[in-house]
């Protein structure tokens, strides 16, 4: 398996919509504060209940859940019509 790991500051919503269409990864990894006293765009739930995303992992770091690690991985529709996770 190989990991490619892309940080990248996007600065749009839309950017980053067009960015994640044209993404051939598996995995995506987003990190933000959720404390409410600071923003970033997109948060760590952005992909929360999208199609063709699903959340394998959350962990909140800082303490207090200042901020949070959300880790999705691509769902696939496979031939017969089912969704997997790759």
């Amino acid at each position: 398996m190989t990991i490619r790991v892309v940080a990248q500051l996007l600065p749009s919503p839309e950017a980053f919509s067009s960015y994640l269409s044209a993404f051939p990864g598996e995995v995506v990894v987003l990190i933000g504060p959720v404390d409410g006293a600071r923003h970033c765009d997109p948060d760590p739930e952005a992909l929360e209940g999208k199609d063709g995303w699903s959340a394998a992992a959350r962990h909140d770091v800082g303490g207090c859940g200042q901020d949070r690690v959300v880790v999705y991985r691509r769902i696939r529709k496979g031939c017969d019509g089912s969704f997997t996770t790759t």
